[in-house]
């Protein structure tokens, strides 16, 4: 193919079509009011490696990886309730629009017992072992684009650590509504995917929390993305309504911003 007809480097630019019956909203929860004034300060999100179990692939020696990702699910507003039970009762939620433009991506939920589950795992396996030079490079665009293909994959179901609890528990991982972005970490040497077989999780909080002071390579963001602010308590809303007012914004922002607080303890009976 001509690659002057074809930049696949560049950003495809085209208007953003809602959705007549998906919300328009991407929300990411967490437990503490702390991080999310954190992130309201910086004005960007740090991916997080975050550990999959990828059994369900059958992949030769891999059956546990860290991915560095952040996560959104698109939900109503309704379905709130069942999310922060799971995540935390802190979060923060842009347009999809705003997030497609951030090249977040929803992911396959993938079905082990299908076609496709076992051509993934056929495919892979093919790609990791040796080939002949000639096809060294047909491999490796394979290989990173099956590496692609697992970081955007999840099973339809399985076990999930509750953040909240702290137990493990049978999940629907298709009632998350998953959307990830994960960042090209080549400007700074990581690894995309960390094979983490029994490996000790020290190793890979340490990853993440190195990750925290690479801008560049995280999501950023302008406070006119942000449509709602969720917190558990009255003290919290104290507490980020301080950070905003402190601020270097317009004040009509700054009383946005304060207006799409949602207060949690509050409104949760409203939902």
């Amino acid at each position: 193919m001509d690659n002057t007809l074809l930049n696949v480097n560049s950003p495809i630019e085209q208007e953003h079509i809602s959705s007549t019956l998906q919300p328009d909203t991407l929300f990411h929860f967490m437990e503490r009011v702390e991080w999310l004034i954190e992130i309201i300060n910086k004005k960007y999100m740090p991916a997080r490696y975050c550990q999959e179990d990828i059994k369900y692939l059958n992949i030769q020696g891999i059956y546990r990886i860290a991915i560095p990702m952040r996560c959104f699910c698109d939900i109503r507003l309704h379905d709130l309730p069942a999310h922060i039970k799971y995540y935390g009762a802190c979060g923060i939620a842009f347009q999809k629009s705003w997030g497609m433009k951030k090249g977040i991506q929803p992911i396959h939920y993938i079905n082990p017992n299908s076609r496709l589950c076992k051509d993934l795992s056929t495919v892979f396996n093919d790609s990791l072992s040796n080939k002949s030079k000639r096809e060294a490079k047909l491999q490796k665009h394979l290989k990173n684009y099956m590496l692609h293909e697992i970081m955007y994959s999840k099973p339809d179901s399985g076990i999930s650590r509750n953040r909240i609890t702290k137990n493990e528990d049978q999940k629907c991982f298709t009632d998350e509504c998953e959307w990830r972005f994960i960042p090209d970490l080549s400007p700074i040497n990581y690894d995309p995917i960390v094979v983490c077989n029994g490996m000790n999780n020290d190793y890979i909080s340490k990853l993440t929390e190195s990750l925290t002071a690479y801008k560049d390579v995280s999501l950023q963001f302008e406070y006119e993305d942000i449509k709602y602010l969720i917190v558990e308590t009255n003290e919290d809303f104290v507490m980020l309504t301080s950070t905003i007012n402190k601020l270097d914004i317009k004040e009509n922002l700054k009383l946005k911003l304060i207006s799409n607080i949602i207060i949690w303890s509050e409104s949760e009976g409203d939902f």
